[in-house]
């Protein structure tokens, strides 16, 4: 039994082609995640750009989805742009109309021995030498693994997400709504909007997080929402525009899950998924920096392996959140018990001229940012028997919540022997 972790960094080569990234003999990997933004050291740079991703090579056939999100620094009229591909790994954009910048396609997973992951970087940033942070899963406690994309049906009140046969129903989702049709290379550049959730069986909803920004304004305006569920799409303008979570698993269908519409959606938008199967142990749960350095644990039902998390720079809402003074700085970030990574962006709300800015550290497995991306909080972390623990090396006074996933090997259970003593 074992669930495999690797969270680590990739630098962008000199020349576009393959990338192979070495993972211990038998390590088996089945799913790998990305996520970034273009700085070549921990740091925060201007404009924001950001983008995540996830691939399965399941039957020797690459699966996978991206997402990038563009906003524009310094900018007298709000200038963004979101993109959503079918063909591609991870993606970075550059300017307001979607042009793309980076791309990165997954090429294959070897197991056994000489276990890898190959990608291929097909369209290298302007940026040279860049750092980008992933996280791969593996192991035979992930039996199953895949990367699809759907569409959300308007006006209804569930919806059947049907997978390929003989994949059974997943124990975890993990999803983003960029709000967006799904492409093969070709640009989206509509109102910059991102969302992030995963959930397990629908009988403990976790949280998502949704972002929207109003592209043409002459006054900054951004929206975040972080609510009980499995992913929304949003407007700044319009607010909630579709909202959902896993319903309980007795109705999922035999192959593939079913979602419930909270609030019905009037367009068909694109979800991203990444569905695993397995005996793996899994915990999902939110939390909130604390006011003081120091150790904070976050509690799993046997030794974890992987640690991911996500957030924005305020405290829990109630709704759509278009005022908060703090708005808003977004970011992710992920650990194997002895490497981490996290990166994100921030979006200055109420301005007349735009302050936008990226993040990234492979140094932190955590970092929150003002608006104005000035630090607030940020942390290391590390494994402790059951437990995952981040060390605050710098504390922020207001709590600011984020979600986070332990991923962790399947735990025997040992019977207890009773004995009757006369």
């Amino acid at each position: 039994m074992a669930l495999n972790c690797q969270v680590g960094t990739v630098t962008q080569p000199g020349s576009t082609g393959n990338q192979t990234i070495s993972l211990p003999a038998n390590f088996d990997p089945k799913a790998i995640i990305m996520w970034g933004s273009p700085l070549t050291a921990a740091g925060v740079i201007a404009n924001s750009t950001f983008g995540w991703g996830f691939g399965t090579y399941r039957g020797s056939v690459v699966q996978q989805r991206c997402f990038g999100l563009y906003s524009a620094d310094a900018a007298a009229t709000q200038n963004g742009a979101s993109r959503g591909q079918s063909d591609a790994l991870f993606v970075l954009m550059s300017g307001g109309t979607g042009t793309l910048d980076l791309e990165i396609d997954l090429v294959s997973m070897s197991v056994g021995a000489t276990s890898n992951v190959i990608i291929n970087w097909t369209n290298l940033h302007t940026t040279g030498s860049i750092l980008l942070n992933y996280m791969i899963l593996g192991g035979s406690d992930i039996t199953d693994a895949l990367v699809m994309s759907v569409s959300t049906t308007p006006s209804v009140a569930t919806q059947d997400i049907t997978v390929v046969a003989g994949f059974g129903q997943p124990d975890l989702v993990m999803c983003f709504t960029p709000s967006m049709s799904f492409s093969t290379s070709a640009q989206q550049w509509i109102l910059p909007s991102f969302g992030i959730g995963f959930d397990d069986n629908g009988t403990i909803r976790n949280r998502y997080l949704a972002y929207a920004e109003d592209e043409g304004n002459t006054t900054m305006a951004v929206a975040v929402r972080h609510k009980a569920g499995l992913g929304a799409g949003i407007s700044e303008t319009a607010g909630l525009d579709f909202e959902f979570h896993l319903s309980a698993k007795t109705d999922w269908p035999t192959d593939g899950f079913e979602i419930t519409y909270d609030d019905q959606t009037a367009f068909s938008d694109a979800i991203g998924i990444l569905a695993l199967k397995g005996t793996f142990t899994r915990s999902l749960s939110t939390a909130a920096n604390p006011s003081a350095t120091g150790n904070q644990t976050y509690s799993h039902i046997g030794p974890p392996s992987a640690f991911f998390m996500f957030g924005a720079n305020i405290a829990t809402i109630a709704g759509t959140d278009t005022t908060n003074s703090s708005l808003i700085a977004v970011g992710m970030g992920g650990g194997d018990g002895t490497n981490e990574g996290c990166a994100g962006w921030t979006n200055d709300d109420a301005l007349g001229t735009s302050d936008n800015n990226s993040f990234f550290s492979n140094a932190k497995v955590w970092q929150t940012y003002s608006q104005a991306a000035a630090l607030l909080a940020e942390g290391d972390h590390s494994f402790s028997g059951s437990d995952v623990i981040i060390n605050w090396n710098d504390a922020d006074a207001t709590a600011r919540e984020f979600s986070y996933l332990i991923l962790g090997s399947e735990v025997a259970f040992v019977p207890r022997i009773m004995r009757q003593v006369n």
